[in-house]
């Protein structure tokens, strides 16, 4: 019988302690959310025939968003800190250079980017609005 308590006792101390820390990590990311701005970035690309097979993909900060397939528009909504960030595309090997933007708090944080692959200037990326 005692060494039933003393099992059941252990249970409960573990219990404890998970709630603790589940409690301690949701007020961890509600911080986080705080202090972070939604984010729309919208990518446009294009290319001629031979260069439009495949997707480019989209990177924020090193991070892959998501992929464009050529003639299409697509978007990601995100939620960055303030501050500077960069993007940049990737399509059949080649990258497009750093694209530096700014995520202003309080603000519309909504870029729009056009991306193209090229036989001679591999793939290119610029901001449009």
């Amino acid at each position: 019988m005692k060494h039933l308590r003393k099992n059941f006792s252990v249970l409960i101390l573990l219990i404890l302690g998970l709630s603790l820390l589940t409690s301690c990590n949701n007020n961890a990311s509600n911080t986080t959310d705080k202090n972070q701005e939604l984010v729309v970035i919208n990518v446009e690309r294009t290319g001629g025939l031979l260069n439009g097979i495949g997707k480019v993909t989209v990177y924020i900060d090193d991070e892959q968003v998501m992929k464009v397939k050529n003639n299409q528009t697509n978007s990601a909504e995100l939620y960055l800190s303030p501050g500077v960030h960069t993007i940049q595309t990737k399509g059949q090997g080649d990258k497009s250079s750093l694209v530096n933007f700014e995520v202003v708090a309080g603000e519309d944080n909504t870029f729009t980017y056009h991306t193209e692959i090229s036989n001679i200037y591999g793939v290119s990326l610029e901001r449009t609005q």
